[in-house]
Parts: C-alpha cells; structure tokens; sequence
C-alpha cells in the first residue's frame, strides 16, 4: 500500500497564494471552481492555508510517490489574461510531510525518502491548451538510506498465561459466529467475510464464560494465524506492556530497545496495520524474483475490556482480527459503525447439566437433577464450575449435592451477597456455590485481600512477607498457615496458580462476591492493609525520608532512573491503578493510609514517565495533590515536595518550563522548611537542590544554578557515599555556557573517572554516565577537537541505548549530535538514517518535542543542502522555521519571532531546547 500525490497541498508564501495555486489546479483538472467575494475569498484562503499546514505537519508511516509536470499548462480566468503555468513542478513534487519507516511498517521501499515520478508529454495539446500525458519516467531518490529488515520471529502466540480448558464445553454456536466474522479469508469457515479489519465482541455479565470462549477460539484456531496476542485490556498499565512484550516477542524490537511504552505501542501498531512475515522459500513457487516477505495474519483479543473506550490508543488498523470480551454491550459499536458482536447468555439448562457431568464425571447420576441445579446456578459457568469443586471434594452425588443446595437455599439472603442482574437466580446462586461462610477464618482473611488486588496477575511475595503487627485479624502471616489458606482456595476452585511465575488469578465476580460481604468499615481496613502491602514492596523512587520518625518510609529508595527496578513496578502498577478505583468510590482512612496511598500514586506515577509517558498519568498525580491539601499528617509537606519534584522533572523534560520552574521551586521551598526544621542536609535536600539548579541554568541564571549544584554536592560528598550524576553532567555544561571551558573539563574528567571506578567502565545502572560522556564531547566539539567528540558521542549514544532504549528521546538528543558529526564526515546516508531516526522517536509525541523535531529537521536541511539538493532543504528549512514560529508562539518567549527566516542558523534552533540537550 502507498499514496500517490498528484499535487499536494502546501504553503505557498501567503494564504492567499496558497488558494490561487490550489484553484489553479482545479482549473486545469477541469473542475469548476465557485465564485466568491472577496471576504468569502480570505476566509478560504485560511482554510486551505491551515489544511496545508497540517499536511506539512502530519506524520506518515506510508510509501509516497509524487508526480509532477515537465511542461506548463494554460490557465483561464475571467477577467484576466490567460497564461501558461507549471503547477505541481519538481520543487513542489519534492515538498512532502514527514514520513518515517519501521522495519515492519513497508514493504513497497527500502528507502527513508520519497520517490519521484516525471509526468512527460507529447507535442499533442487538449482542447484548453494543456498538454496530455504521454507516460511516467521514475525518478530514482539520489540517496538511499536503506533500512535493514528485522527478523521477524514467526508465528508468535503469547497464549502461555492462558491454558486452555479442557473442559470446555458447549457454545458452539458462538463459536461458528467467531469464526465466520474472524477467521482469515484463505482459510474461513463460513462466507460473508469482508476486507479491512475483521472485528468481535463477546459481550454479557460476569460468570457467563466470555473469557473461556474467547480462549478456546483463540486455542482451537491458533495455526490459522501467524501471531496471536491475548490482552488483559482492564488497564492501560496492562495494555502497555502487553504490546512492549509482544514488540520483542514478535522480533520488532530488541529486549534493549523495548523500554518506552509509547514507542513500542507505535511499533506494534505499525507492524498490525501492514504486517508481514519472511516469504517462505521451501514453497514450490517461490522463485529468486518473489518478494522476500508475504502478508502475516494476526489475532488480537482483548480480554475484560469492560471499558471499550481505553482502548482507543491501543486500536489497531489493518486487515487483521480483533476479538473483544466486554461486560458493556456498547463494545460491539465503539470502533465501528456496524454492530459486530453477541450478547452473551445463561447457558440452557441441558447444556449446564452435561458442563457439571462433564466437570464432576456422574453421568450415571439423574439428568433431571442436573438440570435442577444448572436452572438454580441460573446458566451461569462460572457458578456450575463452583458447584462441581464441591462435588468432587467432598465426593457427592449430584442427588446429594441437591439436598445440600435446598437446605442451604433457605438462608441464603443471610450471606449478604446482592447484585444488580437481569440474569435470575444470579445472586442467589453465587451466594450459595461459594458458601465464603464455610472457609475457614485464616483463608476468607486471604481471599478478602486477594479481591482488592489486580486479579491478573497477584504477586504472592507480596503476601508472604507480612509482619503479624501489620497485619489484619486472622491474616495468615505464617508460611505454613499461608500455605494452608492457598490450598483452601485452591481447591475450591476460586483462585488459580502459575507456580512458574509465582502468581495467581481469580474471577472478578470472585472478586466482587468477595467484596460484597464486606462493611464500610472493612472496606477500609482492608483497603488500607493493601496499601501497605504495595507500598512497603515498590522500589521508591525517591530518596529515604528526611524524618525519621516518618511513615512514609518504603522498603527501597532512591531508585530514581534505574531501570533495573522496571520490572518490579511494571508488576506492581496494576494493583495501584486498582487500588485508584476504589478510591475514587469513596472511602474512609486514617490519615496515615492517605499519605502512603498518595506516597505510592506519585511514584507509580513517576515511574510511568520513565517508561515515555508525558501527560495523563491515570490521573495519579491529581488525586496525590488533592489527598495533600486535606491532610493535616506531619509528612504533608515532604509528600508534596516529592509531587511538585516530579512534576517539575516531567515538565522540563517536554520543554514547559514556565510550569517546570514552579513546580521546583516549590519543591525546594518545603524541602529547604523542612531541613531547617530538623535540622538536616540529606539526599532529599540535595534532590530539590539540583532540580532548581536546573530551572535556573535553562532561565540563563548560570551563576544561581552553579551555586546550587556545588551546595548538593558538597552535602552528597560530606556523607561519605558520594558516586557523581548526571548532576555533575549540568554543572559542567553551565560551564561551558559561561565559557570557563577549563572548570567544565575538570568537573567531567573526574566525575567520568570516579563513576567508573565505583560502577565499572559504561555501567547500565541508568543513563547518568551516558549524559556525562555526552557533555565531554560537547566540551570536546568547543574545544575544537572534533573527532575526540565524535568518539565521545558515539560512547554516549551506546550507553543510553543500553539503558533507556534506542527510541527514548534522550537517546534522540545524542542522536542529533552524531548526526551533525555524519555530516561534517560527509556521511550524508549516515546522517540521513540518524536524523530519521530521532524525529521517528521524538514524532511519537509531536507537542511535547517540537523544540527538538524543529532543531533536527533544520539539521536535515543542512545535509540536503549539501547534496546539493536546493528545493528540498529549502522546503525542509522551511518546515523547521515554521515549528520554532510555532513554538516560540506557543511559549510566550517571544524571542526572535520577528527575526527573518533566512537569518536563522544553527544557535537560533539550540536555543530552543532544553541546555542539556544542546
């Protein structure tokens, strides 16, 4: 698939030009063209000036050809001479959007730039004086900058959490409707297939075995797709990193790559809407001539979807299969205009009578009392499932289970359990199946907490290390007595156990029925020993506590920037995104509970920055704030240091650093009170200390922000443990900006040395050693020893992609720098892939990096005027004015918004990004 442009519409020098052109060349297509006052004619010429620039702006992950004349076509307007006029010319052919290309993402060329085709002519003319086609003459592009394909790991079936049932039974009928919408067209079962995205959604209440069905489909048709992807799609947290794992499982990034969220989601999608596979050389038609890869087919089921619309960023285009479980019935519609889906339904009672024999194996027993209990579980799976543990553990017959079931039936409004069901019996029989009352105190403790945890994926080293005092009543603390409520649940079938990750599972509606027995009083108990429990084992970013006496004390700190903690917080983030829903119901803690759950919402929120998020944050950091302004807790204040800390990071790192500026200095003020008041120079201290340094140094306050620097590192260095950061990195590059070159090298030398020698040659511990190497080849391009710098930012360049990934915009600014070195060496395919290469990162998140995109597209110019190709740089350049115009706008700044285009050189685009990234 590619585009063809047969014009294209871009900016001319004004609006109004603009809308000539564009009429222009409606006139000689033969299109008729309205009349129009001259008002109607401005407010038009704005229109169109506006679609042009978003044109120029859009990024296209699409081949593209354009195509342009060789000789000039007659025009006619009323009132005017007729003249001749080449419209779309090869300056104007050349004039395109930014395109990147991933591996996975074309398969028509091998090449980052765009192809072009001469639209010749013969001498015979049309009626109107225009010349006609003759053919098209290809216009090769003159460098080539040819990506290499990845290997792609095929087929790839991320089904291994998910096996299969085997006692699955029934439903058939939902199954051929799958099959008919789902399965690829060489290979349907049933007609009526149509092309584009094939989509289904499995719709109805808990308990009713969507998720099963969807398995089942997913197991039984696996060979008739090269990759299947099976997504727990009840949290954004979950859906990010189930796309990073399937971007390296699949082979379309490296393990080392994978490691910004946003990134990786766009690869996968990428790869989904034009996936292919290597071509299959062992075919009997396969020739040397045939393509290298063939269109792939793929399975996408997002599973637990009860909020369709999360999906939205995640929705893939293409000509794939997407399958949906959802409790909201509106999941059938929300990507498509045509309902495509099945309410799901009870099972019949003669289909939930052979599922419990099939489950308990008496078929010799009674198929009228099986009936019975299949119409009193109300069809309901999930509750015949229940029923049928209870069978086999206590070795009944199905005569004698309904004995059981009448008597207990009596007293069932006594369990407490009520739901909201148009399904009958729906409450009744989950309140009886499960029988909690009947668990023993140590195990319904357990199954409480296990209900207010993500019940995808629960951690047991999160229940295994609790201390009796901080434990609730009953609450197995032991190994032995834990062990002994594990197999209770077990065997009654409301938990499941991977024991090779060490994790469980269980049902919602498990979850919920759990819940429901709960008082308000309970709730927050409980919700506040889950805290607990989350916060005491997530790796805290921030550094220990200037308090001693502090609550808010987590079990590691100062883990901020190491990506070994990654893992850990990826495992955890689900339960805090869990534990954010039942919050935002209403509950009522101890102050003490609040602060560790806002504590725990920072850092959860802080860690998604790190993993390439720049907005949004599950509404974390809002909610973090609103708990700190009601709270009166001695800790108030160091809890909103941390907050404002965070924001202020995350601000300057997409450029907003009016609010990064706030933000930080409202940090330092609570820390610095708080220091003053106990008396005490710590890490904390020295944190809020080198994030004003920053804000200052980025404001031109050189002198302030140095000041500040050396104070944060005299107190690191006064308390014995001193290992030098990316701190030192900014106090030599404020240096440099003041021109004591000599101070800057002193300052990156030893630091470099120093780092080493406590953490090896190039560590991977986090980027900090990348960013010093790469202020050393800044100060070493200053000092005039260029290839020196090179090394340096190549050194650089390696580090940050060991750590934080190749496609992390910080890789992105090293980037830039190579690339300007590729060009000086006249390595001008080298600079071309490099530049692509950061603008694919930074494109990723357009408004957050326009500072960058604007710098590095003015660099692209550069190497394109270099090779001499004049129209292209000029149109690239002119892109690059257009951003910094828009940021500069934007910002407020203000500064050099008058200045002439044509002036502008490399320092005017520096001068937009943040210092560091100079």
């Amino acid at each position: 698939m590619g585009i063809i442009f047969l014009s294209t519409p871009h900016l001319a020098a004004s609006p109004e030009e603009t809308l000539q052109t564009i009429s222009d060349i409606l006139k000689v297509s033969g299109a008729k063209v309205p009349k129009m006052s001259a008002e109607k004619a401005s407010d038009e010429a704005k229109i169109v000036a506006n679609i042009a620039k978003r044109f120029e702006s859009a990024h296209l992950r699409t081949p593209i050809l354009s195509v342009f004349e060789t000789t000039a076509s007659r025009i006619r307007r009323k009132g005017l001479l007729s003249g001749s006029k080449t419209q779309v010319d090869d300056d104007r052919a050349n004039s395109k959007p930014s395109v990147s290309y991933t591996p996975a993402e074309s398969s028509l060329i091998e090449s980052a730039t765009i192809a072009k085709l001469r639209l010749t002519t013969s001498s015979a003319q049309n009626t109107d004086g225009s010349s006609k086609p003759e053919g098209f003459e290809m216009i090769q592009p003159t460098v080539e900058a040819a990506v290499p394909r990845k290997q792609l790991k095929m087929p790839c079936v991320m089904l291994e959490t998910h096996d299969r049932n085997r006692d699955f039974f029934g439903r058939e009928d939902a199954l051929d409707l799958i099959c008919e919408v789902l399965l690829p067209k060489n290979e349907k079962l049933l007609s009526s297939e149509t092309d584009g995205l094939k989509q289904y959604a499995l719709c109805g209440l808990g308990g009713l075995g969507k998720t099963e069905i969807a398995l089942e489909f997913a197991h039984r048709y696996r060979d008739r797709f090269d990759t299947v992807l099976w997504i727990r799609a009840d949290a954004t947290a979950k859906l990010n990193e189930a796309y990073s794992e399937f971007s390296v499982r699949l082979g379309l990034e490296e393990g080392s790559d994978s490691k910004n969220h946003t990134v990786s989601r766009e690869v996968v999608k990428g790869w989904l809407a034009s996936p292919w596979k290597p071509a299959d050389t062992a075919d009997e038609n396969f020739t040397a001539a045939a393509p290298k890869t063939t269109p792939a087919t793929w399975l996408l089921i997002f599973d637990n979807a009860d909020d369709p619309y999360i999906l939205m960023d995640f929705w893939p285009q293409g000509s794939g299969s997407v399958l949906i479980t959802s409790r909201d019935p509106l999941a059938k519609v929300a990507f498509s205009t045509r309902p495509a889906g099945l309410d799901l339904k009870p099972l019949t009672d003669d289909e939930g009578a052979m599922l419990l024999k099939r489950m308990t194996h008496r078929y010799e027993d009674a198929d009228t009392v099986a009936r019975d209990l299949s119409s009193k579980l109300g069809g309901l799976p999930l509750a015949i499932a229940q029923m049928a543990s209870v069978v086999v553990r206590q070795d009944l017959s199905l005569e004698e289970l309904w004995e059981l079931y009448c008597d207990r039936s009596e007293h069932a409004s006594l369990h407490g359990m009520t739901f909201k069901s148009t399904t009958p019996h729906y409450a009744h029989s989950i309140a009886t199946v499960w029988a909690f009352e009947r668990l023993r105190p140590l195990t319904m403790a357990l199954l409480i907490v296990l209900a207010f945890l993500d019940p995808d994926g629960i951690q047991e080293d999160l229940l295994t290390g609790v201390k009796h005092q901080d434990a609730l009543p009953d609450f197995p603390t032991a190994g032995g007595r834990y062990r002994e409520a594990r197999t209770e649940l077990l065997q009654s079938s409301l938990i499941k156990r991977n024991r090779g990750s060490n994790e469980m599972t269980m049902h919602r509606l498990v979850q919920d029925a759990a819940r429901a027995k709960l008082s308000m009083q309970d709730m927050n108990s409980v919700f506040s020993f889950v805290v607990h429990l989350v916060w005491s084992s997530w790796p805290s970013a921030m550094p220990k506590a200037t308090r001693r006496s502090s609550e808010l004390q987590p079990t590691v700190t100062n883990q901020r920037l190491v990506v070994a903690r990654w893992p850990r917080c990826a495992a955890l983030y689900p339960h805090v995104s869990r534990l954010k829903g039942f919050w935002d119901g209403g509950l009522n803690v101890s102050d003490t509970t609040r602060m560790k759950f806002a504590a725990l919402l920072n850092d959860a929120a802080w860690y998604q920055n790190e993993r390439g998020r720049t907005r949004g944050f599950d509404g974390f950091f809002e909610t973090a704030v609103q708990i700190c302004e009601d709270s009166t807790h001695p800790d108030r204040d160091a809890l909103l240091a941390d907050i404002h800390f965070s924001l202020g990071a995350i601000a300057a790192d997409s450029n907003h650093h009016i609010a990064s500026r706030e933000h930080k200095e409202t940090s330092f003020n609570l820390q610095k009170n708080i220091s003053e008041e106990t008396g005490t120079t710590d890490d904390r201290l020295c944190v809020s200390l080198a994030e004003l340094a920053i804000s200052r140094i980025q404001d031109g306050r050189y002198e302030e922000g140095i000041t500040a620097l050396l104070r944060e590192q005299e107190i690191r260095k006064s308390r014995g443990t001193y290992v030098p950061q990316s701190r030192e990195a900014n106090l030599a590059l404020a240096y440099m900006l003041q021109g004591n070159l000599q101070r800057s090298e002193t300052v990156l030398v030893e630091s470099i040395a120093l780092r080493e020698k406590a953490l090896g040659k190039d560590d991977r511990e986090s980027f900090r050693t990348g960013k010093l190497i790469y202020a050393l080849g800044n100060l070493r391009a200053l000092q005039g020893r260029l290839e020196e710098s090179h090394e340096c930012h190549l050194r650089a360049w390696k580090q940050y992609k060991s750590t934080v990934g190749s496609q992390d915009h910080r890789t992105a600014d090293v980037g830039h720098k190579v690339a300007e070195h590729q060009l000086r060496l006249r390595d001008y395919a080298g600079a071309f892939t490099t530049i692509d290469d950061s603008l694919k990162t930074w494109k990723y998140d357009p408004e957050a990096y326009k500072p960058e995109i604007a710098r590095t597209t003015f660099l692209k110019a550069a190497v394109e005027e270099q090779l001499g190709h004049v129209a292209d740089a000029a149109q690239t350049r002119a892109q690059a004015c257009s951003l910094r115009r828009e940021w500069l706008g934007e910002g407020g700044k203000g500064k050099g918004k008058e200045m002439d285009d044509s002036n502008l050189a490399t320092n005017d685009f520096d001068d937009l990004v943040t210092f560091w990234s100079r």
